[in-house]
């Protein structure tokens, strides 16, 4: 009697969304019967296990046919729908490449991790930040530009939520700067980054690679400290202390102009709080401490003479020890 019952109302076969759960720990990484684990992506999902369906009005990458128009490509894809793979990217594109060696710090449901490139919906989209200092999960734009090379910004609609660019996964365009718009590194510690120098601030609680701190005169207005550029000269960071070789922003500050980074004023000066109240760091001419009895640097002498050359009290509590700010 249980086995007629039982064939009078069919077998319970529920349904399964790929993709839906990750897989069991390795090595097996087991998955329900008809998916398999896909461990080409973090965290590791369960996915079709079938080479790809056939759909109706459209045809497929790898993944399989899709209606209406491209499926995924991607080894493992399911049936397409709607002209999207079921695992690979949409409108037929390839997923883009995982970053090495990388760990993330994406929870199920949160915001996207951009320094690992993780958490979009789709593996052929880019985590990133938008000019609104919003996260965004978009496919880059053009060909992929690298660390510190030109880049483009591109918006497709009239929505900033579509502001993509052409810069590698893991990394954004910054723009502009007087050397033109150009890639830096998501990073969280200078562990992640090659100049070992994760230190600007971008918004959203995101940093990314600053370039490598470099012994360099930023009294000097006029000389070029980096060959690639004719755009590049000297500044000195007015929290720490240290000069670096970069770009300036395009808008530059004069002196007492606002700022938050000596590269917001022109080269010659740096940003600094003197005051200790929030917000309150301007644009100051730069100059050498008359440290061991030397005298200051003649091109940058202070107004009133070396009296006003001062140093500048640094993160954790010390003082500069090379360059100063002039209290003029």
């Amino acid at each position: 009697m249980l086995a007629i019952g039982l064939a009078g109302s069919g077998c319970y076969k529920p349904s399964i969304n790929p993709r839906g759960f990750q897989c069991g720990p390795a090595p097996g990484n087991a998955c329900p019967d008809g998916l398999h684990c896909d461990t080409t992506r973090t965290p590791h999902l369960c996915v079709n296990g079938n080479a790809g369906g056939a759909g109706g009005g459209g045809t497929a990458g790898a993944g399989g046919k899709g209606g209406g128009g491209t499926g995924g490509h991607h080894p493992d894809g399911g049936a397409g729908q709607g002209g999207q793979g079921a695992v690979g990217g949409t409108g037929g594109a390839a997923c883009l490449p995982q970053i090495g060696s990388c760990t993330s710090s994406y929870v199920d449901g949160g915001a996207c991790d951009p320094v690992c490139n993780v958490g979009c919906p789709s593996c052929d989209e880019k985590c990133s930040l938008n000019i609104a200092g919003a996260m965004t999960c978009n496919a880059p734009a053009g060909t992929p530009a690298g660390p510190l090379q030109p880049c483009q910004v591109s918006q497709p609609t009239a929505e900033v939520a579509t502001q993509t660019d052409n810069c590698a996964p893991g990394q954004v365009c910054i723009e502009p700067t007087t050397c033109g718009s150009l890639c830096y590194q998501f990073c969280r510690t200078n562990a992640d980054c090659p100049s070992k120098n994760c230190s600007r601030s971008i918004g959203n609680g995101l940093k990314v690679c600053d370039v490598a701190q470099t012994a360099c005169d930023p009294t000097d207005t006029m000389t070029v400290c980096n060959a690639s550029s004719n755009q590049t000269r000297c500044y000195v960071s007015g929290t720490t202390g240290l000069t670096l070789c970069d770009c300036g922003n395009k808008v530059q500050g004069r002196v007492t102009d606002s700022c938050t980074t000596s590269r917001d004023c022109f080269a010659g000066l740096v940003c600094y709080n003197r005051t200790g109240k929030i917000g309150a760091s301007q644009c100051l001419r730069v100059c050498r401490l008359p440290t061991d009895g030397g005298a200051p640097d003649a091109g940058a002498t202070c107004q009133g003479g070396a009296a006003n050359c001062l140093p500048m009290l640094l993160t954790g509590n010390a003082m500069s020890t090379v360059w100063g700010y002039c209290n003029e």
